[in-house]
């Protein structure tokens, strides 16, 4: 008997947690892009036209990124990515937009905002490491 776990595709289970970081991005993205919550920080701190950019940039980004890792297969006993390039390309536009709705959040919020940015900022760092494990460094 297997357990549904086992029944998911090998991309869910190798990486469960990046599939959490696309699901918060896609839903940021959306919420954003469409004015269902405004992102303040975004809108106080730059023009009118910044924040729908940040969206798109956010929602392109997720995009790749679970595109890529669906591109992830099972083969002898490793991983291997059939689409690298989209992978990376969504990573980063995720390590360039996280850290500025964090600089936002900071600018606009002051102390207040020092959570929000912190976890973001970490979320930022996390991203260029997998990043950086993907390239081998390379940029």
């Amino acid at each position: 008997m297997t357990r549904p776990v086992d029944r998911l595709p090998v991309w869910v289970r190798a990486y469960p947690m990046d599939l959490l970081f696309i699901v918060l991005c896609l839903q940021s993205g959306l919420v954003s892009l469409f004015g269902w919550g405004p992102a303040r920080p975004l809108e106080q701190a730059m023009p009118w036209w910044a924040p729908r950019i940040w969206a798109v940039c956010l929602l392109v980004g997720s995009v790749c990124w679970l595109a890529g890792l669906s591109g992830i297969r099972g083969r002898d006993g490793h991983l291997v990515t059939r689409r690298l390039p989209i992978l990376l390309l969504g990573l980063r536009l995720l390590a360039l937009v996280m850290p500025i709705y964090a600089a936002a959040a900071l600018l606009v919020g002051g102390w207040s905002a020092l959570a929000s940015g912190q976890i973001l900022l970490v979320a930022a760092g996390l991203v260029y490491v997998r990043l950086a494990g993907l390239t081998g460094g390379r940029r």
